[in-house]
């Protein structure tokens, strides 16, 4: 329930931000402002960007990789 709030917190409001974001570091910094406004779960949503975010610039790498052979 509360990563779902995230999500729907997090993920529209930002999306087309991010496709104009050049850097991971800005897309972080974005995620981790966003998550200082949801002040219940503040904390919590910053330990989940901080863990998917890795996972997610991983899988990110590997499509564009792909997507040049």
């Amino acid at each position: 329930m509360r990563c779902a709030h995230c999500v729907r917190s997090l993920l529209p409001r930002h999306l087309i931000t991010w496709l104009k974001i050049k850097t991971q570091t800005e897309i972080l910094e974005t995620l981790h402002k966003t998550c200082s406004q949801l002040t219940t779960f503040k904390q919590e949503c910053i330990t989940l960007v901080d863990y998917y975010s890795s996972i997610f610039f991983s899988y990110i790498a590997s499509i564009l990789t792909h997507s040049w052979k």
